[in-house]
């Protein structure tokens, strides 16, 4: 009987040829540089999820600030022509009143608008839940607040008949924006 040379035996040490010496270097050698990448891509998502958390943050307390203010200048004026529009007043007088409500609500529009538009331009990853809720939850409330805005706008009556889905909405944006700072 021909020899054809030594069986070859991968599990026994010593006995490796060259080549699987170099197979298993490598082995070792790709799964060190996935583990560093995958450590490296943790790192930055991470990083990139406080940045939105920061970004979202701000974003609601201008938001807050520029609803309030606006909401604010909508309600002294309403509340300065209230007292007139008792059941004895004539139409006109109504009339000119809900006129000055609808007024002060076209102003306070394009500040609400702006910071809508800035917080909609934030851009939160896809897989970013929590920032994505709180994104939504505010620009959910801005839209109520633009859309308040719009309705009395056309009508100061409709400003006495809108505040209650105004404060339910902003709730929903505290309890979001709550949710997502404890998830970070």
């Amino acid at each position: 009987m021909l020899e054809t040379g030594p069986e070859r035996r991968p599990w026994l040490p010593g006995r490796l040829t060259r080549w699987d010496r170099r197979w298993r270097r490598a082995a070792i050698a790709g799964l060190v540089v996935a583990v560093l990448a995958g450590t490296a891509l943790v790192v930055a998502d991470s990083t990139r999820r406080d940045a939105e958390n920061d970004r979202l943050d701000a974003c609601v307390r201008d938001a807050f600030a520029a609803t309030d203010a606006a909401r604010n200048q909508v309600a002294g004026l309403a509340g300065f022509v209230q007292p007139g529009l008792r059941e004895d007043s004539s139409d006109a007088t109504a009339t000119s009143f809900y006129a000055i409500v609808a007024a002060s609500a076209r102003r306070a529009e394009p500040v609400v608008e702006t910071v809508r538009r800035s917080c909609a331009g934030i851009a939160v990853r896809s897989w970013h839940a929590p920032q994505l809720r709180t994104q939504t939850a505010v620009l959910a409330y801005l839209d109520l607040v633009l859309e308040s805005f719009r309705a009395v706008s056309g009508n100061g009556r409709e400003y006495f008949e809108r505040n209650a889905d105004l404060l339910q909405a902003r709730q929903a944006v505290s309890r979001a924006q709550a949710m997502a700072d404890g998830a970070a």
